[in-house]
């Protein structure tokens, strides 16, 4: 059964936690490398645009949050492009159309 509306808004509000960590820890690799960041546990919603486009969304943010992590990305720039993205989808005023 693919995620409802919430279970996608609550994993975005952790991804985003995770995110300001690792954030915080930049450019220390062994400080950000401390931060749990888990497996990607989004699954494609087939037939809601809205979901689907979320969960790229945050597929695309987990991705970023994992490079900087591991030290790959030598910028804030797309995390932080991707973290303000991913905020404006999840806000409950914003439907997911």
């Amino acid at each position: 059964m693919p995620p409802s509306r919430e279970e996608l808004r609550a994993a975005g509000v952790r991804l985003l936690r995770t995110a300001a960590a690792v954030r915080s820890g930049f450019p220390d690799v062994a400080a950000m490398g401390r931060v749990e960041l888990g497996g990607r546990p989004f699954v494609p919603t087939a037939g809601d645009p809205g979901l689907a486009r979320l969960w790229t969304a945050l597929a695309f943010l987990w991705d970023e949050v994992d490079a900087v992590r591991s030290g790959r990305a030598g910028t804030l720039a797309v995390l932080d492009d991707e973290v303000v993205y991913v905020a404006g989808l999840l806000d409950p005023r914003r439907p997911l159309t």
